[in-house]
């Protein structure tokens, strides 16, 4: 099936695994954006995308397209909040199909039961090494309150693409390392496990900020 990634063992909960990247590709696939053909991002309310703050960094005109190709615009008046720091960007957003307009935008629930303990698998939705949306999977290599580092067998997400916990609940975006970087905390929380660090080293990892952390910012606006 076009959209789902990985190669699966159906022994061990292999079927089961596969059966819910499959429900989240099928449930959670018109949730997901398109940012000037480079950047991806998806909404957490009707007409509000999440994004990161490297993809959407200001309020200058950007081509927003759905996973649907229907086109969107920015309507930074109705809400704009972003952060270098955290590597976030949350924007008001209108469909400028008015057909489209006769139904609701799709978009993913967030929750904060959340399970990102480590060594966890994770799921993803995004775009990935190729120009088309996909579903995949991941592993939880080091948990902090602020941030967590997963390993994705070797496949590159797209910084706003989203992950979801083995219940399938919302519970992170994968974010721009470079950009955690500039956070003090960040950077405590990792040297803080260089020993897990060390053992996973040899494998290729991204960054997530927990929807925990992302409800709490946007709370405080």
């Amino acid at each position: 099936m076009r959209g789902l990634r990985g190669s699966w063992c159906f022994c061990n909960g292999g079927a089961k695994k596969e059966k819910l990247k499959r429900t989240i590709f099928c449930s959670k696939s018109q949730a997901i954006a398109r940012i000037c053909n480079k950047g991806i991002g998806f909404f957490i309310q009707r007409n509000l995308l999440l994004t990161t703050h490297a993809n959407l960094p200001s309020l200058e005109a950007a081509e927003i397209r759905l996973h649907s190709g229907v086109a969107a615009s920015l309507i930074p008046r109705r809400f704009f909040i972003s952060s270098s720091v955290l590597d976030l960007t949350i924007v008001g957003i209108d469909v400028m199909d008015k057909n489209t307009q006769l139904q609701p935008l799709q978009y993913i629930k967030t929750s904060r039961k959340a399970n990102l303990d480590l060594g966890k698998a994770i799921y993803l939705l995004g775009y990935a090494d190729e120009n088309e949306l996909v579903a995949g999977e991941g592993k939880v290599v080091i948990a902090t309150d602020n941030l967590i580092k997963m390993s994705t067998d070797g496949i590159a997400w797209s910084p706003g693409s989203a992950g979801f916990d083995i219940h399938g609940n919302l519970a992170f975006m994968v974010c721009d390392p470079m950009k955690l970087a500039t956070s003090p905390n960040t950077k405590l929380s990792i040297s803080s496990s260089s020993s897990l660090t060390s053992q996973i080293k040899d494998h290729p990892t991204q960054f997530g900020i927990p929807i925990s952390v992302i409800c709490d910012w946007l709370n405080q606006h």
